[in-house]
């Protein structure tokens, strides 16, 4: 792609919770909303109600950028993230998800969400 450029972010005290995530969800705060309506009964459901809004690239100089949310689902960091910016590039997105979080272990989409609590069940 012409004009792609990945952009590293500056690691501050607040930005370790990029080392600590395991699962990253893409949803958006609604849809964020419903899973912690529908799950927090029957999980130890934590929210960091911090919220950060990553610039993760440019395009031909245009931005790239996400609104990220973490939670602590069951002991476990998860990111919550949705793409903000007039122009998306999810390849971009993704390299930049991965470059941030190095203990990553799996992403999903909102639909997906149960899977996360079937694997972090399964690791106990």
């Amino acid at each position: 792609m012409i004009g792609l450029h990945l952009r590293r972010i500056e690691m501050t005290d607040r930005d370790k919770r990029y080392e600590k995530t395991i699962y990253i969800v893409e949803a958006n705060r609604f849809e964020q909303s419903a899973l912690w309506q529908k799950y927090s009964k029957t999980t130890k459901w934590e929210e960091d109600l911090g919220g950060y809004l990553p610039k993760v690239g440019h395009i031909n100089n245009r931005p790239i950028c996400i609104s990220v949310l973490w939670a602590e689902i069951n002991g476990v960091t998860v990111m919550f993230y949705h793409p903000t910016s007039m122009l998306v590039c999810y390849d971009l997105i993704e390299r930049w998800l991965k470059a941030e979080c190095k203990n990553l272990v799996e992403s999903f989409d909102s639909d997906d969400f149960h899977r996360i609590l079937n694997k972090i069940e399964a690791a106990k």
